[in-house]
């Protein structure tokens, strides 16, 4: 009499086939990961976004949501990463403070712009900082076609000489995997600049006729110009409200104590041109020439990328170069530190074609119990 195998040793093959077939479908997928960290702008030396005087580091206020995920692909390092928009953010909030001592155009700035980062869907990815292994690029210099080709590098020795729109640079260096990509930020909420008049910081209009301020209003556009690909620029044409030319009162560093129009007229239209580039994990110098403050603004930044199998922190830069027809150019730079961990919640997701091997396994395994469970009562 022949032995038959027990159902239970049936069910555990089922099992086993069935993982196995799940085990095969996910590891092709891209998988969910626990997002952490932070995004920050800087407008050249004086004001950092959000609003608030902290040290010019790779530190920033525009924070990941609670139970914000990034994807990333399996496989070798570094790991293409995908996040989802508006996973960073920071709502719009009023904020006042001096730049007088960064640029002495400007008394004070006032500004409540929120962000979402990014604005759409962004992927970075090994190569995804396009170009050759250096990219120098002065802003408003045109791009080949198609962006940055092997050999770009037009040089822009001396910026301020040339007949370009813009006075500033931008060169990106690779360095290891040139990894990186393009995406911006969403941004909404105005700005308040408070223009110096005649007569400098410290002043009182009340012992001092010509200490005055002139305001601007500004609406950013809609989508930030950094992390943009090469050759991004986005122009906003600024705003003289009515009345905009006050008496004041100001401290030493810029910060307006008092204000009273003095019916003498509008304040002024601070225009403004900026050129975006991407975000790398590589090196990048950034310079604006004939600034208001210095005469130069010069930085210099880099990324990382720590992920070991997909797991730590990885920092990504990027820059961008701004003419402002009242307060001057900038260099301007950000920041964007990603940490990555396994969300705790993790279940992988089955594609179509897992759950009909899954069925068709199960389905069989039914039929093979139901035949020998009859065999066996006959």
């Amino acid at each position: 009499m022949s032995q038959r195998a027990p159902l239970s040793g049936l069910v555990c093959v089922v099992v086993a086939c069935a993982l196995v077939g799940f085990a095969w479908v996910t590891t092709a997928q891209a998988k969910p990961y626990s997002l952490s960290g932070n995004a920050r702008f800087q407008i050249g030396n004086g004001l950092p976004l959000p609003f608030g005087f902290t040290p010019a580091a790779p530190v920033g206020k525009i924070l990941a949501i609670p139970g914000a995920t990034a994807q990333q692909t399996n496989g070798a390092d570094p790991k293409k990463l995908t996040i989802a928009p508006s996973q960073l953010t920071r709502a719009q909030a009023p904020g006042v403070g001096p730049v007088f001592l960064a640029n002495p155009k400007v008394f004070q700035v006032g500004t409540s712009i929120g962000f979402k980062v990014p604005r759409v869907s962004a992927t970075f990815a090994k190569s995804g900082r396009t170009g050759p292994s250096t990219v120098t690029w002065c802003p408003g210099r045109p791009l080949p076609t198609g962006g940055p080709t092997t050999g770009f590098n037009p040089g822009c020795p001396n910026p301020v000489a040339t007949t370009l729109p813009s006075t500033g640079r931008m060169k990106y260096t690779k360095t290891l995997n040139q990894f990186g990509g393009t995406a911006s930020a969403k941004l909404a909420g105005p700005v308040n600049l408070a223009f110096a008049g005649p007569v400098p910081a410290p002043c009182n209009i009340a012992t001092n006729a010509g200490c005055v301020a002139a305001f601007a209003l500004v609406t950013p556009a809609s989508n930030a110009v950094i992390g943009g690909p090469f050759g991004t620029v986005v122009s906003t044409p600024g705003g003289a409200p009515n009345p905009g030319l006050f008496g004041v009162n100001v401290a030493a560093n810029g910060l307006i104590l008092s204000a009273t129009p003095t019916g003498l007229g509008p304040g002024v239209a601070n225009t403004a041109t900026s050129w975006g580039g991407p975000w790398t994990t590589g090196k990048i110098t950034v310079e604006a020439r004939s600034t208001a403050g210095a005469g130069t603004e010069l930085m210099v930044l880099s990324g990382s990328d720590g992920r070991v199998n997909g797991f730590g922190t990885i920092s990504l830069v990027s820059s961008g170069v701004s003419m402002r027809a009242g307060s001057g150019p900038n260099a301007n730079r950000s920041w964007l530190n990603l940490t990555l961990g396994l969300p705790a919640t993790f279940v992988p997701t089955l594609s179509r074609g897992a759950i009909l091997l899954l069925v068709a396994l199960v389905t069989g395994a039914t039929l093979v119990m139901v035949r020998r469970a009859t065999a066996t009562a006959s």
